[in-house]
């Protein structure tokens, strides 16, 4: 085979690539959203126990 004759193309971006990257990006939110209403919610919920109680 000659050099030459090499095709060279450049990739097409794959409509997956861009799914995959766009769900990881919602998932990363969702869970730092998630922790903290978790970690706000438990300190409420200390705050409560310790003040009330």
């Amino acid at each position: 085979m000659d050099v030459s004759e090499t095709k060279q193309s450049t990739p097409v971006p794959d409509i997956n690539e861009a799914f995959v990257a766009d769900r990881q990006i919602f998932w990363s939110r969702f869970t730092t959203f998630t922790m903290g209403a978790v970690v706000a919610i438990t300190v409420l919920l200390v705050g409560l126990l310790i003040f009330v109680a």
